[in-house]
C-alpha cells in the first residue's frame, strides 16, 4: 500500500512540475485575455503545420503559440508585463537569448532546453509596450532557424497577416 501512495504522490508531482512550467505565463494570459485594450492570439500546434508545411513532422512539435499584446494606449501605461512576470520566473530553469533595458522599456527572450531542444520559448516586454509571447512543445536550434527562414519569405508573412 505504501508503494502505491508513493507511486502516486511521485506522478503526481511529475504532472504538477510540468503543469507550473507555465503557470506564471497563464496566470497572465487569464488575467487580460479577452479584456477591452488587449489582444490575444492562440494557435495549436496543429493549425501551425499548416503555414509551415514544407517541414516534416518529426521536425515540427510546437503543442501552442500564444500571443497577448496590450494596444490600448492607456491601458499599456498601467500595466508592465515585464514586472508582472520576470521577478516571478525561475530564472535559473531558463537561458536569456536576448535583453534589452531602457528608460520607459525592458524586453527579454528567454529559453528553456533540455537535451539541446527549445522545449519553451518566452518573449516578454513591459513598458510603453507590453507583449507576451509563448510557445511550448519541442524544437531544435536548427529547425527554429528553418521557421525564421520559412517567415522572411514574403509569401509565409501574407499567410500569417
Amino acid at each position: 500500500m505504501k508503494t502505491r501512495i508513493l507511486i502516486f504522490c511521485s506522478i503526481t508531482f511529475i504532472f504538477a512540475s510540468a503543469y507550473s512550467q507555465n503557470k506564471i505565463c497563464d496566470e497572465v494570459f487569464k488575467k487580460y485575455a479577452d479584456k477591452q485594450g488587449f489582444t490575444t492570439i492562440n494557435i495549436p500546434g496543429s493549425a501551425l503545420k499548416l503555414f509551415f508545411h514544407d517541414l516534416k513532422d518529426n521536425e515540427f512539435k510546437i503543442t501552442e503559440f500564444r500571443l497577448l499584446s496590450a494596444e490600448d494606449s492607456i491601458v499599456n501605461e498601467n500595466i508592465n508585463f515585464y514586472n508582472e512576470i520576470v521577478p516571478k520566473l525561475k530564472k535559473h530553469e531558463y537561458e536569456e537569448l536576448m535583453s534589452i533595458k531602457d528608460k520607459d522599456q525592458n524586453f527579454v527572450m528567454l529559453c528553456k532546453n533540455k537535451n539541446g531542444v527549445i522545449i519553451e520559448f518566452i518573449l516578454i516586454s513591459g513598458g510603453k509596450d507590453n507583449l507576451l509571447v509563448n510557445f511550448t512543445g519541442r524544437i531544435s536550434l536548427s529547425d527554429a532557424f528553418k521557421i525564421s527562414q520559412s517567415l522572411s519569405d514574403n509569401d509565409k508573412l501574407k499567410e500569417l497577416e
